[in-house]
């Protein structure tokens, strides 16, 4: 019988939270590089009516290096609104919050988070990550 290779990874269907049936493959062939990975996010992606003060959550499959994490590689904006980002971390450094307190989202309003450029504690790049959601509207 054929043996399975020593490393795996599932390639996503372009939705980061968005770990479905639909279009999700599975890769069984050796992988050039290793590479970090976001495995969850709060607001899930395309998640509809969110209240104005809720938390801003992703979480990593590794201990994330918390310098590489600035308002250049986790950001959080919605048309010229752009939230001001206070960074904590959980989880051994799995999980970064940006906590926006005093600043609330605007009502009925689609923002959109993008992580790009934040590294794991051993220097793996983490693949960058874009997801959006809409507020309440009132």
């Amino acid at each position: 019988t054929d043996t399975l290779p020593d490393i795996y990874y599932i390639i996503l269907d372009g939705y980061a939270n968005d770990y479905d049936d639909d279009n999700a493959t599975c890769d069984t062939g050796e992988s050039e590089g290793v590479v970090g990975a976001i495995v969850d996010v709060y607001p899930d992606n395309r998640a509809e009516f969110i209240a104005v003060d809720e938390p801003i959550d992703a979480y990593f499959d590794c201990d994330i290096d918390t310098a590489t994490v600035s308002a250049d590689s986790f950001s959080v904006t919605a048309d010229g609104d752009t939230i001001d980002c206070t960074y904590t971390f959980a989880e051994s450094d799995t999980q970064v919050n940006c906590g926006h307190e005093g600043q609330d989202f605007l009502l009925t309003t689609t923002y959109t988070a993008i992580i790009d450029g934040v590294t794991c504690a051993d220097g793996t790049e983490i693949t960058a990550e874009t997801w959006s959601w809409s507020t309440i509207d009132e």
